[in-house]
């Protein structure tokens, strides 16, 4: 949100370049905006908290959400947060009609899977510029051809599936396993999937 927000990537380029000119890149502050987020598990969860961090008012859809209330969100969304696992209900959820819903110049950033947003309209929504920019650690094909015009747009940050990618993260899964194991050995298993 930062990055897109702030066109760091495009100011990072230019400045490489030798170009200075703090005027060409006018940013947007969090404080005081909207971030409707789909999903509201634990990812969801924690990007609230960080938002409200942040001064942002937080709306949540879940599951349970009806689809008026879930328009009615996305109405208000300055910046749309998607973070809902991919299934049958959830792929395509983000179409043409859902980024129609969110304010001129709303935000979307994508780190649950490419997949529950339909990406060429996400393309055709930033080109005709209703969404003000795109911050995507997903995408519906992974890894995504080379001439995908997400990659041609200066108001879309992409990340190749790295969102998970840290260190600590990294050992949080493994300790993870390691408790499964271990309640799975006692006869007590635990994070089953039915």
């Amino acid at each position: 949100m930062l990055s897109v927000s702030r066109k760091l990537l495009i100011a990072n380029a230019s400045i490489s370049k030798g170009e200075f000119d703090p005027k060409a890149y006018k940013g947007i502050e969090l404080k005081d905006k909207t971030i409707g987020i789909v999903g509201a598990g634990n990812i969801g969860g924690r990007i609230g908290e960080i938002a409200k961090g942040f001064g942002m008012k937080v709306l949540f859809v879940d599951s349970k959400t009806s689809r008026n209330k879930f328009e009615e969100i996305l109405s208000q969304s300055q910046y749309l947060s998607i973070n809902t696992p991919l299934t049958p209900k959830t792929e395509k959820l983000i179409g043409e009609k859902e980024f129609s819903l969110l304010p001129k110049g709303a935000i979307v950033i994508n780190t649950s899977r490419g997949k529950v947003i339909d990406e060429m309209e996400l393309v055709k929504q930033l080109q005709n510029g209703h969404l003000g920019g795109a911050g995507l650690d997903v995408f519906e094909k992974e890894p995504p051809k080379k001439d995908n015009p997400l990659f041609t747009l200066a108001n879309v940050v992409a990340t190749p599936h790295i969102a998970w990618n840290t260190a600590e993260s990294q050992h949080r899964l493994a300790e993870g396993v390691v408790t499964n194991i271990e309640a799975f050995c006692a006869g007590k298993p635990i994070h089953i999937v039915s």
